[in-house]
């Protein structure tokens, strides 16, 4: 039975829904079975405004029909199109009012707003679900939905239906009404204590209790959001790490004369100072904030210490002498560092060497001299003299924080490491390649003086001295009874491959040797 109209089992259901399928099934008692049927996922197309269209009594979408260009003749645009909610709908496709979610209209050219043939209220078949409604249990709607996407039913599925049935009859005379669940009765207004938080089921039309699940909002589009969940709380909370800078327009009023920025809002991290007299600012040209730090102020524990060079620098500004070949070149301040830091190595070794006759003498030590201040044990002198040979990487290095800068010498201390372990590795593979070049030429000059020393080499010597190429062959007469012992081959890995000057001679490798050879039946004496 479904909506007062018998069907004999096997029979389908007729629905207004033509994308669900409804049989009266045999079973311990008959009962209706339904399934939904499932539509292939058309790609989407470019453009706006665009919509699924169906053909009729098609359950599926067959394409997507974009509107772009709307006529501004309201008479002429609803000739070919249905306006609704300020949105065109081209004709075949479907019409979802956000304020009755069961309802659903059709865009046809008898089109003349929801009250009207082309509209249907979506039926949500409860017949498929009688055994659980018989039971007492209770179906949840959810906040966007028609039908009920759950049932939650009492602990007890098995009370008495008769003891149901008389609690409504009494609720029916009260004044008010009351509803029924699990066995008993509860006022207007009482709300179910449910284990779930996104359910609420209250008492507003008696008999039945009104459940909804609540929906959630879409997460924040923003980066770095945690989200952050609780019990007693349905939806989630995002804590997002924003910093929204807003630069406002100056005021006419202000002293200073600057021009006024516009107001722009982004996501930037939050910096963290290392000292507490720096402050966070927005320099010209950069959109997020970072640290500014006084000039006068000390030296923090994440800037290098002023090196020797450095020194030497200040107190030479204006001109340095340099000594080479006997001969005094000078330099400004303009000329590269690394002509700087030679002269300080070439007075460094002059005054520790002085009995040196020329630069030759000179350059060992002051290679090794360079070596160690190079690789001096404090990490700030190194980390300056790499500074110093890059404007661009002590700029970079300035707006970095803390953090940032501690990462970033890790991430150059594992690049070094590895450059040694891959040089390590060239270097263990070239030394294998020279000790197994060795053992090969070993190995060629024995077999070869091997040879040299066998019986009867002067004749096939004389034979194979044909050729330009021709190896020299040794030929071995064996009994019938050694030829078990041989290895017939020609081929053998580092051999050269022999000719043999008689034919009645075969290759092979005789027992004691390592080579192919000729190999020949020895003749039988008289």
């Amino acid at each position: 039975m479904y909506q007062s109209v018998a069907y004999k089992v096997g029979e389908k259901i007729k629905l207004a829904d033509n994308c669900q399928v409804c049989r009266c099934v045999d079973g311990i008692t008959p009962q209706v079975v339904c399934r939904q049927r499932e539509c292939p996922q058309l790609d989407p197309v470019e453009g706006e405004n665009c919509h699924l269209v169906y053909e009729e009594n098609k359950c599926c979408p067959s394409r997507y029909e974009c509107i772009e260009d709307v006529p501004e003749n309201a008479s002429e645009a609803s000739a070919f199109t249905c306006i609704y909610n300020n949105i065109t709908y081209p004709f075949g496709a479907k019409i979802y009012p956000p304020d009755d979610p069961c309802l659903v209209c059709e865009c046809k050219e008898d089109w003349n707003g929801l009250n009207n043939s082309s509209c249907y209220q979506q039926e949500c078949v409860f017949e498929k679900k009688k055994h659980l409604l018989e039971a007492g249990c209770i179906p949840i709607y959810h906040e966007r939905r028609c039908c009920p996407i759950e049932y939650y039913c009492p602990e007890d599925l098995h009370y008495n239906n008769m003891e149901l049935r008389e609690l409504e009859g009494e609720n029916s005379t009260e004044n008010g009404g009351r509803c029924i669940f699990g066995g008993n009765s509860y006022e207007i207004g009482t709300e179910l204590s449910l284990n779930d938080s996104c359910v609420k089921c209250i008492c507003q039309v008696p008999p039945d209790f009104t459940c909804v699940h609540q929906s959630c909002s879409l997460p924040p589009s923003a980066e770095n959001c945690v989200e952050i969940r609780s019990a007693d709380q349905c939806c989630p909370t995002y804590d997002c790490l924003l910093a929204d800078v807003t630069v406002t327009e100056t005021s006419a009023t202000e002293e200073d004369d600057s021009e006024p920025s516009t107001t722009e809002e982004g996501v930037c991290p939050t910096p963290l100072c290392a000292d507490d007299s720096c402050q966070i600012e927005i320099p010209p040209g950069h959109e997020c904030p970072t640290c500014v730090c006084g000039e006068s102020r000390e030296k923090n524990d994440f800037e290098p210490a002023e090196s020797p060079l450095e020194q030497y620098y200040m107190e030479n500004s204006n001109e340095t002498e340099s000594v080479n070949d006997g001969n005094r070149t000078l330099f400004t301040p303009d000329d590269s560092e690394n002509e700087l830091l030679s002269k300080i190595f070439v007075e460094k070794i002059t005054q520790q060497n002085s009995n040196f006759e020329n630069l030759e003498d000179i350059e060992p030590q002051m290679r090794n001299s360079e070596t160690e201040l190079q690789t001096e044990e404090n990490p700030e002198t190194e980390e300056y003299f790499i500074q110093f040979q890059s404007h661009d990487t002590e700029d970079v290095e300035n707006h970095l924080a803390p953090n940032e800068l501690r990462q970033k010498r890790s991430e150059n201390m594992q690049t070094d490491e590895i450059q040694t372990q891959q040089s390590q590795q060239q270097w263990n593979i070239l030394q294998e390649d020279e000790d197994e070049m060795e053992t090969g030429e070993t190995i060629e000059r024995e077999r070869e003086l091997s040879e040299e020393s066998n019986e009867g080499f002067d004749e096939i010597k004389a034979f194979g001295s044909k050729g330009p190429n021709t190896p020299p062959v040794v030929t071995v007469e064996l009994e019938d009874t050694d030829f078990d012992n041989v290895i017939w081959t020609s081929i053998v890995p580092g051999c050269p491959t022999p000719l043999c000057a008689d034919s009645s001679c075969r290759i092979g490798v005789p027992q004691g040797h390592r080579c192919p050879t000729c190999i020949c039946k020895k003749a039988r004496q008289p």
